[in-house]
């Protein structure tokens, strides 16, 4: 069906163009979602990556890891790759659920980079 057939239909049959519509908006929210979970997807790598290379440079290697300053490094990756500081908190939040990380104490401050063997 061409452009001029599809603007005749949709001009002269409203329950057309009311379906023609939610297939469309349909479709834009299927593609927004697809992004945001490729997006998300490649915040956490770009985190993982930044994370990695500010503990071997920075982090205070011990037989686990390295220790780090949250604070300190979420102030390199901000400007480094771009990512929030809020984002990067997120992340490390996730990152710790998969035992990528660990909390040195109860507060935010030290955290442990894990070595990839542990």
């Amino acid at each position: 069906m061409n452009a001029s057939a599809v603007e005749h239909q949709q001009a002269g049959n409203q329950a057309f163009a009311q379906n023609l519509g939610k297939l469309h908006s349909g479709r834009l929210r299927e593609a927004n979602q697809i992004i945001s979970d490729v997006l998300s997807h490649d915040r956490r790598n770009m985190v993982i990556g930044a994370l990695y290379s500010y503990a071997r440079d920075w982090g205070e290697k011990n037989y686990r890891g390295a220790v780090i300053d949250v604070d300190q490094f979420c102030k390199w990756a901000s400007s480094t790759i771009g990512v929030g500081s809020k984002d990067l908190r997120d992340v490390l939040h996730e990152l710790q659920k998969d035992k990528i990380v660990e909390r040195e104490n109860a507060g935010d401050v030290k955290w442990t980079v894990l070595n990839k063997n542990n």
